[in-house]
């Protein structure tokens, strides 16, 4: 799976400032044939180290695959029809190719399409989560046994728990489902580790509300903290905004007054109040976070899909304050969902969108100009990476001082965790082997926490 690797060493207390550097989007029109092409997602279907994509649509039901050539031209294929009311591209089988997961909103049914190399897929295996539907889905390993487990959300007639997990028993076979809660459904569903013990949350927008439900040792709450219920949310993503080495969490909204926001994570148990990044739109369908202009910090993109129709996107200055809205495409009929990913291998961001009206799928072409410059302080402390085998990444630190709870996250390069853990550090070298099976190619950054300060250390795996 790993192709080469690229090796960059960063000095301690990391941080990147941009130089020159702008940012422009070209639009490009991968097909029209979808009738109301609503989710999409970035991944390497094929198994040939370029990037493809996957949309659901609305209306005729196409669960479809873009294959990318490697120049980015695409060849479409129907894989079945399926009413779908999300799409999750992963490697559940970890067989090291990327399946897909959907939930249909007609019968509830959970379909996973198995990939079996080289982008063949075999009849969808299926979960049937009982009437009326599963409303939403995620895969997460809940209970951190190294298997991906189901969590579902139901609507609000099924008589049963709206929020539900599956566990995985280590075979792709599942237990009971399990009630998480039963409060209102919710729309949107998300996991992440936001409180740095190993074990994935659970985020729900509900009703327009936005909670969190505590993960403790595989044991999820009952019970959601509410975040916040005044901000009529529809689209979440999580990153660390402000790189404090906690994951924030990003709203789209369909309040007029307040439609994108974050919300700052204290330290793992509370959330701050809503900061604000821009009002100057209608209704964000969706909202996606990621580095697109280089400078090491997440930045946030969104659909606006009512009066708007456009795609935004938003810098971040590296603590969480957000710069002027920059366009993607101001003349889109009705964008929807969103992905982020370096379509063509250019090592930055693109991204890939949905127009449910005029029936198109499209990528976004980062033509970033300029540079990003790396800066760090004059610290004798040293990170850096080399590869022990094609399944690990050996972390190398050379430290100056000890530091016995120094927090590590392993980054994509969406910006999102893929794994984490504490590092104990003495003074002088100190290595630590990085697995990287079951995980796709591409660009990853190291980030270590540690006295205060962070450093990094980037490769493409």
């Amino acid at each position: 799976m790993s192709k080469y690797l690229v090796l960059t060493t960063l000095l301690s207390a990391l941080y990147w400032q941009s130089v020159n550097a702008q940012v422009n989007f070209v639009e490009h029109i991968i097909g029209t044939q979808a009738d109301g092409p609503h989710f999409v997602a970035i991944a390497d279907i094929d198994g040939d180290s370029d990037m493809d994509l996957v949309s659901s649509s609305e209306f005729d039901s196409d669960l479809r695959v873009y294959y990318n050539n490697g120049n980015q031209v695409f060849t479409d294929q129907i894989l079945t029809w399926v009413t779908a009311s999300n799409l999750i591209v992963t490697d559940f089988d970890e067989d090291n190719d990327l399946d897909i997961f959907t939930t249909c909103g007609a019968d509830g049914t959970i379909s996973w399409f198995r990939n079996l190399g080289g982008g063949n897929f075999n009849t969808a295996a299926t979960y049937n989560e009982g009437s009326p539907r599963a409303a939403y889905l995620i895969l997460a390993d809940t209970d951190q046994d190294d298997d991906l487990d189901i969590v579902t959300s139901r609507n609000a007639d099924t008589p049963s728990s709206t929020l539900s997990s599956l566990e995985n028993d280590g075979f792709n076979q599942f237990s009971t489902q399990q009630a998480i809660a039963t409060a209102a459904p919710a729309e949107k569903v998300a996991a992440a580790d936001l409180n740095n013990d190993g074990f994935p949350e659970i985020i729900t927008v509900t009703d327009g509300a936005v909670r969190w439900y505590a993960n403790n040792a595989g044991n999820i709450a009952t019970t959601g903290t509410l975040i916040d219920n005044t901000v009529s949310a529809r689209a979440i993503d999580v990153a660390d905004f402000n790189a404090d080495g906690f994951l924030d969490i990003a709203v789209g909204s369909l309040d007029y007054n307040k439609p994108l926001a974050w919300y700052p994570n204290n330290g793992g148990t509370a959330f701050g109040t809503f900061r604000l990044i821009s009002n100057l739109f209608d209704y964000i369908h969706d909202v996606k976070a990621a580095d697109f202009d280089g400078d090491g910090d997440m930045d946030v993109v969104g659909s606006d899909s009512e009066m708007g129709h456009k795609i935004v996107w938003f810098a971040n200055n590296g603590t969480g304050t957000f710069g002027v809205l920059r366009t993607v495409n101001n003349d889109i009929a009705s964008p929807h969902g969103l992905a982020v990913g370096d379509i063509d291998g250019d090592g930055d961001i693109d991204i890939a969108a949905t127009s449910s009206w005029d029936d198109q799928v499209i990528w976004y072409e980062n033509q970033i100009t300029g540079s990003a410059v790396q800066s760090a302080d004059n610290s004798n402390n040293t990170l850096q990476a080399t590869r022990t085998n094609s399944n690990a990444i050996q972390l190398t630190l050379d430290a100056a001082e000890p530091d016995r709870h120094a927090l590590l996250h392993i980054y994509d390069v969406c910006g999102k965790v893929v794994a984490q853990q504490t590092w104990q550090i003495e003074a002088g070298p100190n290595q630590l082997s990085i697995p990287m099976q079951g995980l796709p190619a591409g660009m990853y950054i190291a980030r270590l926490y540690a006295q205060g300060q962070s450093m990094g250390v980037k490769w493409i795996y």
